[in-house]
């Protein structure tokens, strides 16, 4: 009978030990966590999810053991939290969101449309935030569907899948719709497909830009004046403290790539701003360091309750 080398043993197969490195956000909140519910109050939501983070991939949730046939060494598999906003739980739900999102895509070209809020209404997204981002949504919408319309433009219905973004490469609150716009419409009266009068653009950027922003302050001004949103100041006060310019909309050239549009708009989904990848934490120092995209320099920050409650505002 062969002898079968005991679990102690060197692996000689080539795997290694599947537990996450030390300096997470789990152990962050573990540490933390509990202490910063208690100091500080929290939302029930993010209760939740530091709750759900702290025991995400580990013996808590339960798991399985792994004995390699080969060298008998033996590992522990845990389950995940499946929290949407967890770290380690978003690359299945991204392959997932791309499978669907390749069943619905049409074989034809395909731009990627940018639509910016302006930061002169950052805190109106932050005390309404269902509303202003429900408020992006319908208004990039409405910002495409119309200008296709029109005969001289495109003359069809377009197709188009929007993934919000809060946050920039600087991890600051940086409100923005990532659209995939189809490069041209439907036109139900002759069934026939119409394409662009313009090469690489559904319209020109005054148009996009001019648009969106008319309709979200139109719209803007029937929800404040119904009360269904709230803020310190008149839609009038509010309208008139805006800078007397345009808004950022970004037309990127069209593509028929669609494994390309799908890997890229896929980026976008269920992803975290602070990550293992970003986040190194200390826990004899009490000091946390949070790599940025801004040069790539590295920013400390030392109060690490702070970090706690700063981590789940970006997640």
């Amino acid at each position: 009978m062969p002898v079968v080398p005991q679990a102690s043993s060197p692996p000689n197969c080539g795997h290694g030990d599947c537990l996450p490195a030390g300096g997470t956000i789990g152990d962050l909140f573990r540490d933390y966590g509990e202490e910063y519910i208690r100091v500080y109050g929290a939302s029930r939501r993010t209760i939740e999810l530091i709750r759900s983070i702290r025991v995400c991939r580990t013996p808590a949730l339960g798991g399985k053991r792994i004995t390699c046939q080969g060298c008998g060494q033996v590992r522990y598999q845990y389950l995940s939290c499946g929290n949407s906003q967890c770290p380690q739980c978003q690359g299945i739900k991204r392959l997932q969101w791309q499978d669907r999102l390749r069943c619905r895509m049409l074989q034809v070209p395909y731009c990627h449309i940018t639509f910016t809020l302006p930061h002169c209404l950052n805190g109106l997204a932050r005390r309404n935030p269902w509303q202003v981002y429900n408020l992006m949504f319908y208004s990039a919408w409405q910002t495409v569907q119309r200008l296709c319309k029109k005969t001289k433009d495109v003359g069809g219905l377009p197709g188009m899948s929007a993934v919000l973004h809060t946050w920039g490469s600087d991890l600051k609150y940086h409100v923005h719709l990532h659209c995939l716009v189809t490069f041209g419409g439907y036109n139900e009266q002759d069934g026939k497909w119409h394409w662009p009068k313009r090469k690489r653009k559904i319209a020109p950027y005054r148009k996009l830009s001019g648009k969106y922003c008319g309709i979200f302050l139109k719209r803007l001004k029937k929800l404040m004046e119904s009360g269904q949103v709230d803020y310190h100041q008149s839609y009038e006060e509010l309208k008139s403290s805006l800078p007397k310019k345009r808004w950022v909309v970004n037309h990127q050239w069209p593509t028929a790539e669609t494994k390309v549009i799908e890997e890229y708009l896929g980026r976008y989904i269920c992803r975290i701003g602070i990550s293992n990848k970003r986040l190194s934490y200390d826990k004899n120092g009490q000091n946390v360091c949070i790599e940025y995209e801004v040069l790539r320099r590295l920013g400390i920050i030392k109060p690490v309750a702070y970090l706690v409650r700063g981590t789940g505002c970006q997640l």
